[in-house]
C-alpha cells in the first residue's frame, strides 16, 4: 500500500495510512479548476501503470470533493527531466526518481 498526502489551501487530506517505510516519492501537480499538488508514494519505484492507475484515483476523489459532478480524465504526463531541465512526456518508469516532479494533462 501507499500513502497519499494531498495539500490544498491549507488543509491536509490524507487519503491512506501505512508505516513509512523506504518509500518511492512522486509529487504530482493537476489543474482541478486550480492548481493542485499531491505527494504520492510507492514501496518500489513504480510502473507506469500503476502510477497512472494512482494518478487516476487521487484525482478523481479530489475532483470529486472540488466540484461534484466534474470528471477527470488522464490525457498524459510529464515529466522534469533535471538533466535536460525541461518537461519531457513521462512514458517509462525509469524516467521516474525518487521526489520527481510530475505535470498531469487531462
Amino acid at each position: 500500500k501507499a500513502t497519499v498526502s494531498v495539500l490544498n489551501w491549507g488543509r491536509s487530506h490524507h487519503l491512506t495510512c501505512v508505516p513509512r517505510v523506504a518509500m518511492f516519492v512522486c509529487l504530482l501537480a493537476v489543474d482541478l479548476g486550480g492548481k493542485c499538488n499531491f505527494e504520492v508514494s510507492f514501496p518500489v519505484i513504480p510502473t507506469i501503470l500503476e502510477l497512472k492507475e494512482r494518478i487516476i484515483a487521487v484525482c478523481t476523489a479530489e475532483a470529486a470533493v472540488r466540484r461534484p459532478g466534474m470528471r477527470f480524465e488522464y490525457h498524459r504526463a510529464q515529466v522534469f527531466d533535471e538533466r535536460m531541465d525541461l518537461w519531457v512526456d513521462l512514458v517509462a518508469s525509469s524516467q521516474l526518481e525518487d521526489y520527481c516532479q510530475i505535470y498531469v494533462f487531462q
